[in-house]
């Protein structure tokens, strides 16, 4: 134990499964009972799930974000603004870029995921990301310059070809978003709009891969009215400047390429020594990393598996799911009671398919359009109001 007469609880990452961690932990243990600590780069959380939105022009970049100090009590939650380099299992500190070192009985590794390249020449050189706030803004500014370059440069045809790579959830959405976003933006810098061009390159056989077939049929669809052309089983085998390069021969000129495609665990996992799978850590049954009883990790960068032995996927219902098992077993643990294995519920699944429409799947009923749209906007609530309660949701505009 720390120096301090109670144990410390320190949570890498203000991400999904690091904040409702925090917010579960602060609301069940006393302040006599533990000290938390909560490390995070930025002040803000980031709505990771929405920022495809402000990336292309559906609303404001303030929507998809809220202060950690908005909705934690900082008063029973200290929070600690840093980079985490390294953690230092034996001596239980964790190393900050600034030199800060913290010291921990019970740590929770939340520090999400990284944009995957899976070694493909070029791409990481090339391609901006939708991996965060920062990284949405980019392509905003980026996607919104290229047609006032091609304003003042017509010759560049290959401006106004956007490429996204990946099309599961977030290129997806991205690229549906964009198609509703670029007539509104060609108008504004007076180009025709079918002089742009969206294309959405997928190495597996169909978009979503992976999910519902009727989700992933109905998602093409919308996507093919939307004008977007969609390249399956035909993935990217390198990239230049202004040019990817497909395995079948197939080279784009293009002023924007976007990767979506994959997600590893952050480095800073397997640079610690933990053993990682794409930069996943396993757990075991209780979300502790192998062979440490007090180091939980939870998100993105834990590899959890299913009771089938399958792994589960990095996504936002797991990392939530783990982040609500982690906070009560820790509450079990600090006041002698046993822990509950971890048993994840899928929920469902739904896409954003723009600005009015979404395909979901939640058990065994299916929703499109106007209804899937509703029930996008509802998980959102949810998820705001189990944050900051109704005072958020009013905030950020989901009930206006």
């Amino acid at each position: 134990m720390t120096m301090q007469t109670k144990p410390r609880i320190l949570i890498l990452g203000a991400g999904y499964a690091g904040m409702i961690c925090a917010k579960k932990l602060s609301k069940k243990l006393p302040p006599e009972q533990a000290e938390i600590i909560l490390v995070n780069k930025h002040s803000y959380h980031q709505f990771l799930a929405q920022i495809h939105e402000p990336a292309a022009g559906r609303n404001d970049f303030e929507d998809v974000r809220v202060e950690i100090a908005e909705v934690l009590d900082l008063n029973r939650v200290r929070f600690h603004k840093g980079i985490v380099s390294s953690i230092d299992r034996e001596r239980q500190q964790v190393h900050l870029s600034d030199g800060t070192v913290l010291s921990y009985d019970y740590l929770i590794i939340a520090l999400g995921s990284e944009p995957e390249y899976f070694g493909i020449p070029g791409l990481a050189d090339h391609a901006l990301t939708l991996h965060s706030l920062n990284g949405a803004r980019l392509i905003h500014t980026h996607i919104a310059n290229a047609l006032a370059r091609y304003k003042a440069e017509p010759e560049q045809k290959h401006l106004l070809t956007f490429v996204i790579g990946g099309a599961g959830f977030t290129g997806v959405e991205l690229a549906t978003e964009l198609a509703d976003w670029l007539p509104e933006l060609a108008r504004r810098y007076d180009i025709p709009v079918e002089k742009t061009k969206i294309i959405n390159i997928e190495a597996a056989p169909c978009v979503l891969p992976g999910n519902d077939a009727f989700l992933c049929e109905q998602a093409a669809q919308i996507m093919a009215a939307k004008g977007i052309e969609l390249i399956t089983q035909d993935p990217i085998h390198h990239v230049e400047s202004e040019l990817v390069c497909l395995k079948s021969g197939r080279q784009i000129h293009t002023g924007t390429i976007i990767w979506t495609g994959g997600v590893r665990g952050n480095r800073v996992v397997e640079a610690s020594g933990f053993p990682v799978q794409r930069g996943r850590t396993p757990v075991d049954a209780f979300n502790r990393a192998q062979g440490w009883e007090n180091i939980f990790v939870i998100g993105d960068c834990s590899l959890p598996f299913g009771p089938e032995g399958k792994p589960l996927p990095p996504t936002a219902q797991v990392a939530l799911q783990q982040a609500e098992h982690v906070g009560e077993n820790l509450v079990n643990l600090l006041t002698g009671q046993p822990l509950t294995p971890f048993r994840f519920i899928h929920r469902g699944v739904v896409a954003s398919l723009g600005r009015r429409y979404a395909v979901g799947k939640v058990k065994k009923y299916r929703a499109t359009g106007l209804i899937g749209h509703i029930l996008k906007e509802a998980v959102a609530i949810r998820y705001l109001y189990k944050l900051g309660g109704l005072p958020l949701v009013i905030k950020k505009g989901l009930l206006a």
